[in-house]
């Protein structure tokens, strides 16, 4: 399952690194100048590609070593688990851009301050709340590991409602490609609730 894992992963690695680059060398939006050095830093160290690289490296260790140790397997768990956190940092990012489609320059955005703050916002209760549950599991502290689900939930059930919210008020504001995108992440929730329950019977 571990040389599977390597192989999926980066054909995922590749696939998005070459998509990523060449949207952002045609649809630049930093403040920075445009150069290919930073179109293939954004690309390579985006957030599918950084959820790419984690797994990689997590089914590298289960291959490296057949009869792995408790601090290997601590740090395999940690790898796995935090790999999480990048999918629902792209929905945030992909949220974001949906009030950018057809506007250029940073933070030319349809959607008015609070709503951006929240689309923001969401991440730090994800990553904390996804360390507390792999802490907790791997050093045997079951409420550090139950308050970090509960939060975790919590937070994902918000992130759902958002995205919701966001498909019916602001579909008359947003562009077609906006709309576009808020659909294509209303449409992925069900594989990412799939991707939840995983995650939390796993741990």
């Amino acid at each position: 399952i571990a040389i599977v894992e390597v192989v999926l992963f980066s054909i995922i690695q590749l696939v998005q690194f070459l998509m990523r680059y060449n949207q952002e060398w045609r649809y630049w939006h930093h403040r920075r100048q445009k150069r290919h050095a930073r179109c293939f830093l954004y690309s390579w160290w985006g957030l599918l590609g950084v959820l790419a690289q984690i797994r990689i490296a997590g089914s590298a260790m289960v291959i490296s070593n057949s009869h792995p140790s408790r601090s290997m397997l601590i740090a395999e768990s940690v790898l796995r688990s935090i790999g999480l956190s990048p999918l629902l940092f792209e929905v945030s990012l992909v949220l974001l851009r949906s009030g950018q489609a057809g506007r250029t320059g940073p933070g030319n955005s349809r959607y008015p301050k609070h709503v951006r703050f929240l689309l923001h916002f969401f991440r730090f209760p994800v990553i904390i709340s996804i360390v507390m549950v792999v802490v907790g599991e791997c050093v045997r502290i079951p409420g550090c590991m139950y308050a970090g689900g509960a939060v975790f939930v919590t937070t994902f059930c918000f992130v759902c409602g958002l995205v919701i919210w966001l498909a019916m008020t602001y579909r008359s504001i947003l562009s077609a490609a906006g709309k576009s995108c808020v659909l294509i992440v209303l449409a992925s929730l069900p594989f990412l609730v799939v991707r939840v329950v995983y995650f939390l019977l796993a741990e």
